[in-house]
């Protein structure tokens, strides 16, 4: 597969790297791709869990972010990557694991979409996640994550659970959409709970008009941990080919 010459031109080239074989994973028992007819609904990216797949109203872009499980501005293709919308629902084969789900999303796409494309290493603007002044804030794993009782949560977007700083890292990619890279140098799973404000562009914005934290002062002050801007070496997806309308289902 060969790039197609995207316009969209992010920095220097450093490499190339074909993109996994999807078919030597297990496939979809079941998949209905539609257009989305719904005006109106808020947009909801591929949810790949528990052997289901269910997308509203999303785009093009947003399904191959997924599937690959990069971030939107990951995905270099044609511009109404961004403007057609699709409803997906699939189940996958009893007993498949999550782990399995993004592998078959991607076969999804290549056999309906006849999607064809690769992977290229370049360097972009992205975030470091490093250990913030004073130190990580969060319990080792099994300890039971931290629940703020500040009234700011209700209504809050929140992340927590049980992880390690590179997962963290990754969940931070999506809701920050830009690439968040692990520079904590720690290994060790920990309980967290975070909550913020939705997303500002701006790191340290003025956010006097909400109750909750900015999302870098809340990962700074809830988990110790700090997020710097930064330029890496990440991995792009290069779409070469994707039809606009699904085959039939």
């Amino acid at each position: 597969m060969r790039c197609s010459g995207s316009r969209i031109v992010l920095a220097v080239l450093v490499g190339i790297a074909a993109l996994p074989l999807a078919g030597q994973s297990p496939a979809f028992e079941v998949a209905s791709i539609r257009l989305s007819e719904d005006e109106h609904s808020p947009s909801i990216a591929p949810i790949l869990r528990n052997g289901r797949l269910t997308a509203h109203r999303a785009t093009l872009r947003q399904i191959l972010s997924r599937a690959c499980e990069l971030t939107e501005p990951q995905v270099i293709g044609p511009e109404w990557l961004d403007k057609v919308r699709f409803d997906i629902v699939a189940r996958a084969p009893a007993g498949a694991p999550d782990s399995a789900m993004a592998p078959m999303l991607r076969a999804l796409l290549e056999e309906r979409f006849k999607l064809a494309a690769h992977l290229e290493t370049r360097t972009v603007p992205v975030y470091h996640l490093t250990v913030a002044p004073g130190g990580v804030k969060m319990p080792l794993y099994p300890a039971h994550s931290p629940v703020a009782n500040d009234p700011a949560v209700r209504g809050s977007a929140t992340m927590g659970g049980a992880s390690t700083p590179a997962r963290i890292a990754k969940h931070l990619s999506f809701i920050l959409d830009k690439p968040v890279i692990d520079k904590t140098g720690l290994t060790d799973g920990y309980s967290y709970f975070a909550f913020f404000t939705p997303v500002s562009s701006h790191p340290g914005a003025d956010v006097s008009e909400f109750r909750a934290p900015d999302i870098f002062t809340a990962i700074q002050k809830q988990l110790g941990l700090k997020l710097d801007s930064a330029r890496d070496a990440v991995s792009l997806l290069i779409v070469d080919r994707i039809e606009k309308s699904p085959s039939e289902n």
